[in-house]
């Protein structure tokens, strides 16, 4: 089984409204995508994971959506909550 997460990323800019993303995946792969390479296997929770980018980062705004269980990842599924 594997905890997947979604996350909600609102990016402030001063002349523009914010622009809101969304990340999908686990611990790791959010960390690589949010973080970076170098530190994607330094949090063990997406609560460690949020905190570090709420500090490092205060022009965005992290929230979590919704966290999920699945027992094998699928190609499919990943489009359909991609897109």
């Amino acid at each position: 089984m594997k905890l997947i997460h979604i996350v909600h990323v609102q990016k402030f800019n001063k002349r523009h409204m914010p622009e809101q993303l969304h990340y999908v995946g686990t611990v790791r792969e959010l960390a690589k995508k949010l973080v970076g390479y170098q530190q994607r296997g330094d949090f063990e929770t997406v609560q460690e994971l949020l905190g570090h980018l709420r500090k490092s980062d205060v022009d965005k705004d992290f929230d979590l959506v919704h966290s999920y269980e699945v027992k094998a990842e699928s190609a499919v599924m990943r489009s359909q909550i991609s897109g």
